[in-house]
């Protein structure tokens, strides 16, 4: 039988110095590691243009909606390198990243940050069929700003009949400062009315289905630019597809100044 076709989706923006560590390390790692170098993959770098706020969902929308004829879709933080991991086809949602994703600071010098619960996290590395994505709407297009939109996504997941696989990953986290919390362990605006408005809709979600009206079905987005990259041959996988970096205009996007007003935050957090 013929291999599932993966697309591996990443988001990006004002992350150059991380790109230049994640493309070769995924190139060695599908080139070399035992189960996951004869699986057929292309990387989609989903860029937002400067100028507003950031949205994760939207930009993995956008990659699911530029690689749908892929049998199912890895949405991948582009601060979390793989050591062992599974990135193989299942037919239900699995969270791919756990050892390395424990603990987060909200920078490098910081002693705070968000601790992760196990049971809960579906963020980072998420593996999902384009049927169940399909069936989902995707993520969610209106969180702006940091958080809450894998929550979301978990959630309509849920709803729709389908719990998440844990397949505990070990991955190498980079450093970075956090746009959602400050240094001192609290939450910035943005992140805080996310987390609020989040709770509110995870809690009519299985009756009201509300998701079917805000996702993939919602998606407007207009590309400013598309480049295949060329890949060395010594360090090309044989089973890549292609990789591309593609720059996006959001729909709805909107200037935001820096965020400066904080609120408290709790010192533990599922996102």
């Amino acid at each position: 039988m013929a291999k599932k076709k993966l697309s591996i989706v990443i988001p990006l923006r004002d992350r150059e110095a991380h790109f230049k560590k994640f493309l070769p390390h995924m190139m060695r790692f599908f080139k070399h590691d035992k189960l996951d170098r004869d699986i057929p993959f292309k990387l989609t770098f989903v860029e937002q243009e400067p100028g507003g706020k950031f949205n994760a969902g939207m930009l993995r929308n956008i990659g699911f909606d530029l690689t749908r004829e892929f049998d199912y879709h890895v949405f991948h933080d582009i601060d979390y390198l793989p050591v062992w991991a599974d990135y193989s086809y299942g037919t239900k949602p699995a969270r791919l990243v756990w050892y390395g994703a424990e603990q987060r600071p909200a920078a490098p010098d910081s002693n705070f940050g968000i601790i992760h619960d196990r049971e809960t996290f579906r963020g980072g590395v998420i593996m999902v069929p384009r049927e169940i994505f399909i069936q989902i709407n995707g993520y969610a297009n209106s969180f702006w700003g940091w958080g809450w939109q894998d929550t979301d996504m978990a959630n309509r997941c849920v709803a729709e009949g389908y719990n998440f696989d844990c397949r505990d990953g070990f991955y190498t986290a980079l450093d970075h400062v956090s746009r959602a919390m400050t240094r001192d362990n609290k939450f910035r605006p943005t992140a805080a009315e996310n987390l609020k408005r989040g709770r509110e809709i995870a809690k009519t979600m299985q009756g009201d289905r509300a998701y079917r009206h805000d996702g993939l079905s919602t998606l407007k987005y207009d590309i400013r630019d598309r480049q295949k990259l060329s890949v060395k041959p010594g360090y090309r996988p044989e089973k890549l597809v292609s990789v591309e970096r593609v720059l996006v205009h959001l729909s709805g996007q909107h200037e935001t100044g820096e965020e400066d007003v904080v609120i408290e935050a709790r010192s533990k957090t599922t996102q």
